[in-house]
Protein backbone atom coordinates (compact mmCIF):
# COMPACT_ATOMS: atom_id res chain seq x y z
CA UNK A 1 0.00 0.00 0.00
CA UNK A 2 1.64 3.39 -1.18
CA UNK A 3 2.25 5.93 1.63
CA UNK A 4 -0.41 8.81 1.29
CA UNK A 5 0.57 12.48 -0.25
CA UNK A 6 1.38 14.90 2.37
CA UNK A 7 0.36 18.48 1.21
CA UNK A 8 2.04 21.21 2.73
CA UNK A 9 0.67 24.39 3.56
CA UNK A 10 2.45 27.89 3.87
CA UNK A 11 1.27 30.02 6.44
CA UNK A 12 -0.90 32.37 5.17
CA UNK A 13 -2.03 30.61 2.47
CA UNK A 14 -5.72 29.97 1.51
CA UNK A 15 -6.21 26.19 2.98
CA UNK A 16 -7.11 23.84 -0.13
CA UNK A 17 -10.35 22.48 -0.28
CA UNK A 18 -9.48 18.77 1.62
CA UNK A 19 -9.42 21.43 4.79
CA UNK A 20 -12.09 21.67 7.29
CA UNK A 21 -14.28 24.00 6.16
CA UNK A 22 -14.57 25.36 9.58
CA UNK A 23 -11.19 26.47 9.85
CA UNK A 24 -9.72 29.96 10.65
CA UNK A 25 -7.55 31.75 8.19
CA UNK A 26 -5.07 33.32 10.58
CA UNK A 27 -3.52 35.53 8.14
CA UNK A 28 -6.96 36.90 7.17
CA UNK A 29 -7.59 37.43 11.03
CA UNK A 30 -4.64 38.79 11.67
CA UNK A 31 -4.80 41.33 9.44
CA UNK A 32 -8.76 41.80 10.84
CA UNK A 33 -7.03 42.05 14.45
CA UNK A 34 -4.87 45.22 12.86
CA UNK A 35 -8.67 47.24 12.47
CA UNK A 36 -10.45 49.95 14.83
CA UNK A 37 -12.25 47.53 17.44
CA UNK A 38 -15.65 49.13 16.17
CA UNK A 39 -14.47 48.16 12.34
CA UNK A 40 -13.71 44.45 13.86
CA UNK A 41 -17.35 44.47 15.86
CA UNK A 42 -19.40 45.76 13.06
CA UNK A 43 -18.17 42.43 11.22
CA UNK A 44 -18.99 39.67 13.95
CA UNK A 45 -21.54 38.70 11.84
CA UNK A 46 -19.39 37.32 8.72
CA UNK A 47 -17.20 35.00 11.37
CA UNK A 48 -18.47 31.76 12.40
CA UNK A 49 -17.08 30.93 16.12
CA UNK A 50 -14.27 29.07 15.07
CA UNK A 51 -13.14 32.54 13.36
CA UNK A 52 -13.90 34.31 16.31
CA UNK A 53 -12.37 32.57 18.79
CA UNK A 54 -9.43 32.38 16.86
CA UNK A 55 -9.65 36.16 16.76
CA UNK A 56 -9.71 36.32 20.45
CA UNK A 57 -6.69 34.30 20.83
CA UNK A 58 -4.71 36.71 18.43
CA UNK A 59 -5.91 39.60 20.47
CA UNK A 60 -5.16 37.92 23.78
CA UNK A 61 -2.02 37.14 22.65
CA UNK A 62 -0.60 40.44 21.95
CA UNK A 63 1.62 42.72 24.40
CA UNK A 64 -1.08 45.09 25.00
CA UNK A 65 -4.18 43.14 24.13
CA UNK A 66 -7.50 45.88 23.36
CA UNK A 67 -10.30 44.80 26.88
CA UNK A 68 -13.09 46.50 24.98
CA UNK A 69 -12.16 44.63 22.10
CA UNK A 70 -11.96 41.15 23.92
CA UNK A 71 -15.19 41.99 25.92
CA UNK A 72 -17.18 42.80 22.49
CA UNK A 73 -15.88 38.80 21.30
CA UNK A 74 -16.95 37.47 24.19
CA UNK A 75 -20.53 39.53 24.31
CA UNK A 76 -20.83 38.14 20.91
CA UNK A 77 -20.24 34.28 22.15
CA UNK A 78 -22.84 35.14 24.62
CA UNK A 79 -25.42 36.72 22.38
CA UNK A 80 -24.61 33.43 20.01
CA UNK A 81 -25.25 31.08 22.90
CA UNK A 82 -28.66 32.71 24.13
CA UNK A 83 -29.97 33.08 20.37
CA UNK A 84 -28.97 29.28 20.22
CA UNK A 85 -29.41 27.39 23.43
CA UNK A 86 -29.70 23.61 21.84
CA UNK A 87 -25.96 23.86 21.34
CA UNK A 88 -23.66 24.25 24.13
CA UNK A 89 -20.24 25.52 23.82
CA UNK A 90 -17.61 23.00 22.61
CA UNK A 91 -15.35 24.15 26.01
CA UNK A 92 -18.15 24.51 28.15
CA UNK A 93 -17.84 22.33 31.68
CA UNK A 94 -19.79 19.35 32.14
CA UNK A 95 -22.18 19.57 35.40
CA UNK A 96 -21.74 16.62 37.08
CA UNK A 97 -24.93 15.58 39.55
CA UNK A 98 -24.70 12.95 41.91
CA UNK A 99 -28.11 12.00 43.10
CA UNK A 100 -28.53 11.83 46.80
CA UNK A 101 -32.18 10.71 46.91
CA UNK A 102 -31.07 7.11 45.36
CA UNK A 103 -27.91 7.04 47.00
CA UNK A 104 -27.68 5.75 50.71
CA UNK A 105 -25.91 7.86 52.77
CA UNK A 106 -22.65 6.06 55.24
CA UNK A 107 -23.03 7.38 58.61
CA UNK A 108 -20.04 6.62 61.35
CA UNK A 109 -20.82 4.86 64.45
CA UNK A 110 -18.42 3.30 66.99
CA UNK A 111 -18.07 0.04 64.93
CA UNK A 112 -17.34 1.89 61.44
CA UNK A 113 -18.81 3.14 58.65
CA UNK A 114 -22.22 1.73 58.06
CA UNK A 115 -24.53 2.27 54.63
CA UNK A 116 -27.94 2.00 55.20
CA UNK A 117 -30.61 -0.76 53.11
CA UNK A 118 -31.58 1.54 50.01
CA UNK A 119 -35.58 2.31 50.85
CA UNK A 120 -37.68 0.19 48.76
CA UNK A 121 -39.71 2.47 46.68
CA UNK A 122 -43.93 1.43 46.63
Amino acid sequence: MPAPELKTQVPGENPTADSAPDAPNYAELTALAELTVDEITSGFEALNDAELAALHEIEKSKSQPRVTLLRAIEAEFDARAAANPSTPPADAPVDLVVRTDRQPTPVLTDAGWVVPEPALKP
